[in-house]
């Protein structure tokens, strides 16, 4: 995994995405969001973000190497 500061750096990635707690407004580069609570996944889904699943930061189901970046802001 490469290490992304966000500071005042352009956040442009290429590969895949994960936004780890993205809440309601997830970043646009995300492949995959995640958040815990179901409501904030069932509020995405509704808009039609098909990218939100329900899962927690400290128990992620994916394999390792599965994303290039990870972002939790």
């Amino acid at each position: 995994m490469r290490l992304f500061n966000s500071g005042k750096t352009q956040f442009n990635p290429s590969g895949r995405v994960l936004e780890i707690a993205c809440g309601i407004n997830p970043i646009l580069q995300a492949t995959v969001c995640t958040d815990f609570e179901p409501r904030t996944i069932t509020a995405l889904k509704a808009k039609g973000d098909q990218r939100a699943m329900i899962a927690s930061g400290l128990n992620l189901p994916f394999a390792d190497k599965s994303f290039d970046y990870v972002a939790c802001l």
